[in-house]
């Protein structure tokens, strides 16, 4: 009788969380990088921080998956696969600390409410248009309340982007309107984008951008891409 392959056994506790300010659910277990095994149900939308290089996340039953990779790699994307490439810098201090802020704000800017909201359908609608599915994310502070960051919105280049302001109740429909009327001037080949306006306990407000930048990113990878044989 051939011999079974022996898999690690997972001895990871199940942890939930409860947040009834946020009205908020989380899961959180443990697993083995070496043998990655969804094990918490299925979702819509999987977040995949600096995966192993074959990683395809079609354990986890998930609609959309992103891959946010601290190095530059030319990943064959599952047909559900988008990839976040991280360009600040490739320390790995830095690489966390970013990933660490961002991806709260992704996901309140899905389940969060607000003033204007945008849905998971907008969410969609952004990324179909994003053929490349190499996308770009900046988190925007304002470094005053009412004043358009404008000088960090420069020199962006989106052609789609998904966009959300966080604050607190001082937001107002007049920022709307002003980031509304700046994002296709500050973005001029900018073809599709979804605003919305959503409340959250970050002080000052903050400004996500999450989609396919003007410059392809994949002509990049071309020649910076990383040897997978290391991921």
């Amino acid at each position: 009788m051939a011999k079974l392959k022996e898999e690690p056994v997972s001895l990871s506790l199940t942890i939930r969380t409860m947040d009834f300010d946020a009205c908020d659910e989380s899961l959180h277990t443990t697993f083995w990088r070496d043998a990655p095994r969804a094990s918490l149900g299925n979702s819509d939308v999987c977040f995949a921080v600096n995966a192993p290089f074959d990683y395809t996340a079609v354990d986890t039953h998930s609609e959309v998956v992103f891959f946010l990779d601290q190095m530059p790699m030319d990943r064959k994307l599952p047909k559900n696969g988008y990839q976040v490439i991280y360009q600040a810098g490739d320390a790995d201090s830095d690489f966390r600390a970013w990933a660490e802020a961002v991806m709260p704000y992704l996901r309140e800017a899905l389940l969060g409410s607000g003033m204007i909201c945008t849905d998971y359908a907008d969410f969609v609608s952004v990324l179909a248009e994003s053929t490349s599915r190499r996308l770009r994310c900046e988190l925007i502070s304002y470094d005053h309340p009412s004043q358009l960051p404008a000088a960090k919105l420069d020199g962006l280049s989106f052609k789609t982007v998904f966009a959300n302001l966080f604050g607190r109740a001082d937001l107002s429909l007049a920022m709307y309107i002003e980031l509304d009327e700046a994002l296709p001037n500050f973005n001029p080949h900018l073809v599709f984008y979804k605003l919305g306006l959503k409340f959250y306990p970050c002080e000052p407000p903050m400004l996500l951008l999450l989609g396919e930048p003007e410059t392809d990113i994949s002509a990049s990878l071309a020649c910076k891409t990383i040897d997978p044989a290391g991921f």
